[in-house]
């Protein structure tokens, strides 16, 4: 039986039990399936693999979903109230809000499952096509009270195929299983530094650059192991995991695929990038608990990637380590990565197509992909050996990876001719959606503003779209023309995994990090369109601002992360929409919470800089406690000087430490356009802050604010910053007056009114 006939057994063993009016179609497989002279012995395992994949036993259902993110709890954090899923389908543009209502509501079922038979009429029995369509229908469709019955089928496919290939092949010690663990290093490097003017969008296309290698060695890995997309327990943020058949064949191969991509990387780009790839063996019992000894496989795994990481390329560092590969002197740089090359291609600027560019093929393919980028809806994956099928006008699309090259596609009929050579198709606009053609939702965050302009080729003018520079995003802001840059990650994501859901197996912690990453990859386009906007509360931090579409570009969102561009007053609204969001889809458990750097700056501040500066902001918002926001330079309290004030007084903002002051502060002298009060008070309270900050045990900043509002008739608008408070004098905690900058400068940016 081949590896799509096995998988299926695995994906469809036990619907019956949990739906037992499912489409006629599923019926003619497994019957088909059934006269396989292997399906008795394939029937056991699946029985098996259920078993492991989840300790749940199979049966229909009569209450709602637990939301995955109500069963996590980090050490004594006060724990949430549990939350359910509607029974509805995976749609990236309907927010699954959650209810403390556990039982099903009348049709909830019937009308899932009736527009499930109507689009399993479109499937051509491929298994990718079948694992999509319940992807879409069963994610929030309950096995049991705790385990989703796409994730429980999934992974009983994965652990079937894995047991089926390790009976075919050589045994090694250590157990049946495998669990596969790859994650890049440098990738701040590889996306961040490049020196061009208005690279925008080749940043964009750097970050998808990115994402396609991390595909190429995922597909690579399941195709040699004899493994299906099931067996990909996760795959995003620079990191993937497989699980598959401990043998020495999969052992072999993987070595070989190891060394093979890391001295792709070292040749590609002089050693800046570099993926670990390393393995751990589990036992049945080690994968049903998902723990090897006292920690859990998760944390097994990536202490096991962490080691390799450490060594980096010691997989090909030999006696020719060295020696230039290209067998010629590098004479020319790349003028956008700097990479060291023997020819260089020129190209225009994209921006002002006046100065040339002298650039390396991949720095010269990825600027054509930045152009094309907001047509694309998808790509085709075709290995190097069946390239010669390609008509040449394909040719001129490749973008080389390890073991195939990539082509993007801007429509249906792209698709299925690239389908029709021998492509896999990953499909990004409608990733769900069945086609006539075989293919792998691709799913990723590509919001960008898009621009029009008038364009001549060969004769001809026409309107071409293109990704909107950094120069639009400034003259686009509120106020001041500037840049605004966000990064924003899940606190303690490694705690969540090693020890923060409760009943780890592997279905649940499938089923985690898929609606983590989804969150980020999948939801994110909509609350950027504004489609969420109804679901926030109304005391949310936000500047007005009339514009239909918003001026924002992802650079990169997945896994557990963002990178985002765009006019700095929407971005400074985004993130806390972001926040208030990502609170709601996680049913506000305080284990799960999100921490952001933001940073405004000029549209011609370097890039790594603006990168650089906004992560080490996110950083501070981490030590100082999680679950909060840093944003625009703050002066920190001398720690030489005052060191238990110090401690005591963060550069960071809570969440809703922020909300309240924006709250308590803005409608007294903002009504969303203009300033209630005059700038040179705002900037007299500053001056007084800053005066705070300056010495915390004087007490010189309380009469200068006291003489400055006195003067503008404004005590009683701000009598919360002339309070001095002696118990947090005593106690060397911050006065009032301690955190109104952050609020004010926020405005005087609004209103023209401060530059850095």
């Amino acid at each position: 039986m081949n590896k799509e006939g096995v998988a299926l057994i695995g994906l469809l063993y036990n619907l019956e039990n949990v739906i037992p009016d499912y489409p006629e179609e599923i019926r003619k497989i497994w019957s088909e399936l059934s006269e396989d002279n292997e399906f008795p012995r394939v029937l056991e395992i699946a029985k098996e693999a259920w078993e492991i994949a989840s300790a749940s036993k199979p049966k229909a259902p009569n209450k709602r979903l637990r939301c995955i993110f109500s069963d996590v709890s980090i050490d004594e954090k006060e724990k949430p109230i549990p939350k359910y899923y509607q029974i509805r389908k995976l749609e990236f543009d309907k927010f699954p809000v959650l209810s403390e209502n556990e039982e099903i509501s009348p049709g909830e079922i019937d009308s899932l499952l009736k527009d499930l038979k109507e689009e399993f009429k479109k499937v051509k029995s491929s298994f990718n096509s079948i694992l999509t369509l319940f992807e879409k229908y069963f994610t929030f469709f309950p096995a049991s009270e705790d385990v989703s019955l796409y994730d429980q089928m999934k992974l009983t496919s994965a652990i079937t195929l894995a047991i089926y290939n390790r009976r075919k092949e050589t045994w090694r010690d250590g157990g049946e299983f495998l669990l596969i663990g790859a994650d890049f290093s440098g990738i701040q490097d590889f996306i961040y530094t490049i020196n061009m003017r208005g690279a925008l969008k080749h940043l964009r296309a750097r970050s998808t650059y990115l994402d396609l290698i991390s595909w190429d060695i995922v597909m690579e890995i399941l195709e040699e192991l004899n493994l299906t997309r099931a067996n990909l327990i996760y795959n995003g943020g620079g990191s993937f995991t497989i699980i598959a058949q401990n043998t020495e064949e999969a052992v072999e191969k993987l070595e070989k695929i190891r060394n093979e991509v890391v001295k792709w990387l070292y040749d590609e780009f002089n050693g800046k990038l570099y993926i670990a790839i390393d393995w751990i063996e589990a036992t049945r019992s080690e994968l049903k608990e998902f723990k090897k000894g006292s920690i859990s496989l998760w944390t097994a795994l990536k202490d096991r990637v962490n080691e390799r990481k450490v060594r980096k390329f010691e997989e090909i560092i030999g006696d020719d380590f060295f020696i230039d590969r290209s067998g010629v002197a590098k004479r020319h740089e790349c003028d956008v990565c700097r990479k060291q090359i023997s020819e260089v291609i020129p190209k225009r600027d994209p921006q002002t197509g006046e100065a040339e560019l002298n650039l390396c093929h991949t720095c010269a393919f990825l600027l054509e992909l930045g152009k094309h980028l907001p047509y694309v809806t998808g790509f085709a994956r075709i290995p190097k050996r069946k390239e010669d099928k390609l008509i040449s006008e394909w040719k001129k699309k490749k973008l080389k990876m390890p073991f195939s090259s990539f082509y993007f596609i801007k429509d249906d009929s792209e698709a299925f001719i690239l389908w029709s050579s021998g492509a896999t198709l990953l499909m990004s606009e409608e990733p769900f959606r069945i086609r006539e053609f075989d293919a792998i939702p691709y799913i990723v965050a590509d919001y960008a503003k898009k621009v029009e302009e008038e364009v001549e080729e060969n004769g001809k003018k026409e309107i071409k779209k293109h990704i909107i520079t950094f120069e639009g995003l400034a003259e686009n802001s509120l106020g001041a023309e500037r840049i605004g840059v966000l990064r924003a990650d899940v606190d303690n994501l490694g705690l969540i995994f090693a020890r923060g859901l409760k009943n780890p197996v592997p279905a649940r912690v499938s089923m985690l990090s898929r609606l983590m990453d989804y969150f980020f990859k999948g939801y994110l386009n909509e609350i950027i369109k504004g489609s969420f906007d109804e679901l926030l509360p109304k005391d949310i931090p936000r500047l007005c601002k009339d514009n239909d579409e918003a001026n924002i570009v992802v650079v990169y969102a997945g896994g557990d992360d963002l990178f985002i561009v765009g006019s700095w007053d929407e971005v400074f609204n985004l993130a806390f929409k972001v926040r208030e969001l990502f609170k709601l889809y996680t049913g506000g458990n305080p284990s799960v919470t999100l921490s952001a750097g933001l940073g405004f700056f000029d549209e011609n501040y370097p890039l790594a800089r603006m990168a650089e500066t906004t992560k080490d902001r996110l950083e501070t918002a981490k030590d100082e406690g999680k679950n909060r926001i840093s944003l625009l330079e703050r002066r920190r309290v001398d720690r030489g000087k005052f060191p238990e004030h110090a401690k005591r007084h963060k550069i960071s903002y809570g969440w809703d430490e922020y909300k309240g002051l924006w709250a308590k502060y803005v409608p007294r002298v903002y009504d969303g356009r203009k300033l209630k009060v005059s700038k040179s008070l705002l900037w007299k309270i500053l001056q007084a802050q800053e005066l705070y900050v300056m010495n915390p045990m004087s007490i010189s900043w309380n009469y200068i604010l006291a003489y400055y509002l006195s003067r503008n008739n404004a005590e009683e608008l701000f009598k919360e910053l002339l309070v001095l408070d002696v118990s947090k004098v005593k106690n060397y905690e911050p006065q009032e007056i301690y955190f109104v900058d952050g609020i004010l400068k926020v405005l005087l940016f609004a209103v023209r009114g401060w530059r850095t």
